[in-house]
């Protein structure tokens, strides 16, 4: 499967970084006082065969604009290695017209 990060700041002091690597195993840390924090483990086979197909189906090249105050709900979505990895950005919640994205992050959030 393609390796993945996804980093999302939220306000105050929420954030969360999950990486997948190309064998499934996956490291989620920090969150805030209310959240589970970090964890570990890997995908099972039907995990990575959604998650990867949904993350080969993604147009990185969909408008997703940032506000220029934006300073927090920022999200980054980093697919493979370098040299030339995708990287997807948002702001906020994952809009309606964009349901690929949408089905990446729940499946990542799930996490």
């Amino acid at each position: 499967m393609l390796p993945v990060r996804y980093q999302s700041l939220g306000q105050y002091d929420h954030a969360v970084d999950v990486t997948i690597d190309v064998e499934g195993r996956y490291d989620v840390s920090g969150g805030t006082y209310v959240s589970r924090g970090r964890g570990t483990g890997r995908l099972s086979a039907q995990q990575r065969a959604g998650l990867d197909a949904a993350l080969r189906a993604l147009d990185p090249d969909h408008t997703r604009p940032i506000p220029e105050a934006a300073e927090g709900f920022v999200r980054e979505l980093v697919i493979g290695t370098t040299p030339e990895p995708t990287v997807v950005r948002w702001w906020g919640p994952v809009s309606d017209d964009d349901p690929t994205l949408a089905r990446i992050v729940r499946m990542l959030d799930a996490l």
